[in-house]
């Protein structure tokens, strides 16, 4: 019954077979009519040779109507007017009526508790509201038909669009006719209508359309509204937009895509940060997160996409965004790994983002042709062939202009000698015996060899001058070789003869306009294009920073360190840098040694003899199992600091480590440290002094890879 009676009509919501998509396609070929009756409206001389005449007035107009608390004010004696109208049965509408007269809404509140008693609306959450909401707007929609014939409706659920093309003087002043006629049945059915949400979009044109418009328009504090007098003797002022967010898309009659697509790309930014933490997370499989970023993010930026059709410009900028996405998903970063979006998008089995967006746009299309339940005019059809035969699929991008990492063979691992290193991140290597991470620096001769073709085709695009320039100097510039000797040399001639190759017999105006152009060819030499190469220089630096940055996260820590007796090793480590300086200053070759590889040694071997004596000495052990430092079975806690209780606290699910073992470690630990270029860094925070003021002391230590 429901399904008979919507069959012809506009609703767009609460039906089988019906979407969004095809509410935007309705709106959008209206759209797409006036843009194309204004392009085709320009005349020109042949033109109006030929008998073409401009428009006088001519245009469309939008009118998006924002209604409040929709389903809570339809009127049960229109609600009871529509089930009749539709040939309920009146034992139904007798039920349907029942259940909402009486009803009743509860509220509790501190304490008190109030029962309400409705009025009007429909029940919120009852699975028969969206029937009966179905119902009453093919009634209004009957009844707006009858008012405002010339006008193209469009309905989803409670948002009501009405949009009107007109062509001449008479036809633009009877749509203010039409929207006050709108209005005043919106009102009578019992609608709330918000004026400063309902807003009018225009297009129009033509040699007479600012007279013929002037009477309906009007500026309040910088804004344009649109005067719309009721029967009663009411005015009410709608505002006058270029562009209008309706269905999750914007509507406008200039660049509609471009503020949808812009707006798309917005909200799935908006859902990736809100689920970073989920599809940034390596624990979870790549599979899972690819889903779980296909079902959200990918899906609000696809959103409507296939209703508008993209720009090569559009194409690019969705792509680029979509393929950004990804490799933060995966974590296949393009500085890092040098790969290619082609190869990212292959490796992953993902296809090409606007493959899918037309793949998406022709089957929804396919469908919609196929629908017979689906109401749609002359204008969505070509539409839709316009979007069917317009493929949205750009052709395949080149691969960018990236620094390719040179492919070596593997290296043995310089400690160990026995195992291969393993290829991890860009040029990091990783031995799984001894647990080193070993970078492999790159031959200039290599990188210029493999970079070399993207030099060659940034210098094709310098000016002539400047690849010339250098080129003729060189070639003008006698060489010692070539430079013939005296006895074969040219006798001098006199002025007069003007054999010589001087300038004293020209005139002093030519030789000042030579020495000019002299000069200004040796200081034009130097082209704006030189911009272009310290860019890329700029890129590589910035590029290599990110890289050792990323080392720099996991062989880079913090030391806190007490400066208070007795657990204060402060006072051993500025003696022995003392010392050391005082070597290094009487003889500079006798320390032997780095600095920063003398002062973690001395660390190290600290924490070595205290933790030996945490095996014999009694009383040091009791003042570490007191500070949950130590358990009873004879292994340091993992502690964390409890900010609530100032103090450390074990933390649970973290394995404690046996005595003998952390002592097995800071051996091995003092061995490492003297393998040339393990230990990068190894300072304090502050200016070594004797007094520290201050109870902590912060030790940074750089480039300790472990």
């Amino acid at each position: 019954m429901v399904l008979a009676a919507a069959e012809s009509m506009e609703q767009y919501a609460y039906l089988p077979a019906r979407q969004a998509a095809d509410a935007l396609d309705r709106a959008y070929a209206h759209c797409d009519d006036v843009r194309a009756a204004r392009k085709a409206s320009g005349t020109t001389i042949w033109t109006r040779k030929a008998g073409a005449r401009p428009d006088t007035c001519r245009g469309g107009l939008t009118l998006s109507l924002d209604l409040e608390r929709t389903f809570d004010s339809v009127p049960w004696a229109t609600l009871e007017e529509c089930l009749v109208e539709f040939g309920v049965p009146a034992d139904l509408i007798s039920l349907i009526l029942f259940l909402h007269e009486h009803a009743r809404y509860t509220f509790t509140l501190s304490g008190e508790t109030v029962s309400v008693e409705p009025q009007q609306g429909t029940r919120q959450g009852c699975g028969m509201s969206p029937t009966i909401w179905t119902l009453f707007s093919l009634h209004l929609a009957k009844k707006l038909q009858l008012v405002a014939p010339s006008s193209l409706r469009t309905y989803f659920a409670d948002d009501l669009l009405l949009q009107w093309e007109f062509l001449g003087e008479l036809a633009f002043r009877c749509i203010p006719q039409e929207i006050a006629a709108v209005l005043t049945l919106l009102r009578r059915e019992g609608m709330c209508i918000s004026v400063n949400k309902t807003v009018i979009l225009r297009s129009w044109w033509g040699s007479r359309v600012h007279d013929v418009t002037r009477p309906f328009l009007t500026k309040l504090q910088h804004k344009r509204y649109f005067r719309v007098a009721l029967d009663s003797g009411e005015e009410i002022r709608l505002p006058l937009v270029d562009s209008h967010k309706y269905l999750g898309m914007f509507l406008s009659y200039k660049n509609y895509e471009a503020l949808s697509l812009k707006y798309r790309v917005q909200q799935s930014w908006v859902a990736f940060n809100r689920l970073t933490k989920a599809l940034k997370n390596r624990s979870l499989p790549v599979r899972l997160r690819l889903r779980l970023y296909n079902s959200v993010c990918l899906a609000t930026a696809t959103y409507g996409l296939t209703s508008i059709g993209l720009s090569a410009e559009g194409q690019a900028k969705f792509r680029a965004t979509v393929i950004r996405q990804l490799r933060m998903v995966v974590g296949d970063h393009s500085h890092v790994t040098g790969h290619t979006n082609v190869e990212v998008l292959g490796k992953y089995g993902i296809d090409d983002p606007m493959l899918q967006v037309d793949e998406r746009t022709r089957q929804r299309v396919d469908k919609a042709r196929t629908n017979q339940f689906l109401p749609y005019s002359d204008a969505v059809a070509r539409r839709w062939s316009r979007l069917v035969d317009a493929p949205l699929t750009p052709e395949l991008e080149q691969p960018p202009m990236v620094l390719r990492h040179t492919e070596q063979a593997p290296v043995t691992c310089e400690i160990c000698h026995v195992a291969e290193l393993v290829h991890r991140k860009g040029r990091a290597h990783y031995c799984p015996i001894c647990g080193i991470w070993v970078t492999q620096t790159l031959s200039e001769l290599e990188v210029g060899r493999k970079d070399m073709d993207q030099w060659n085709e940034l210098m094709e695009g310098l000016p002539k001058s400047f690849t010339e320039s250098a080129q003729k100097r060189e070639r003008d510039e006698p060489r010692e070789e070539e430079e013939p000797s005296r006895a074969t040399r040219a006798p001098k001639t006199n002025k007069g003869d003007k054999g010589g190759k001087g300038r004293g017999n020209q005139p002093k105006v030519n030789r000042d306009t030579n020495e000019k152009t002299e000069k200004t060819e040796e200081t034009t030499t130097t082209p704006k294009d030189l911009k272009s190469i310290v860019r890329m220089l700029t890129t590589v630096v910035i590029r290599q920073e990110d890289q050792l940055q990323l080392f720099r996260q996991d062989s880079a820590y913090i030391l806190f360190m007490e400066t208070s007796a007795p657990l204060a090793i402060l006072p051993q480590l500025y003696a022995l840098g003392q010392t050391w300086s005082e070597k290094k200053a009487k003889d500079p070759a006798s320390p032997g040694l780095p600095l920063r590889v003398v002062l973690l040694g001395c660390l190290l071997k600290q924490i070595e003899l205290r933790i030996e004596k945490l095996g014999t000495d009694e009383e040091l052990r009791k003042v570490a199992k007191e500070s949950k430092l130590l358990s009873e079975a004879d292994c340091f806690n993992y502690l964390e600091y409890d900010a609530k209780a100032k103090s450390y606290q074990v933390k649970e699910g973290r394995l404690a480590i046996p005595r003998k073992d952390a002592l097995q470690l800071v051996r091995e630990l003092q061995e490492f440290i003297l393998i040339p270029r393990v230990v990068h860094r190894f300072h304090a925070s502050r200016k070594h002094t004797a007094e520290v003021l201050h109870s902590l002391n912060t030790c940074r230590r750089y480039g300790f890879i472990v």
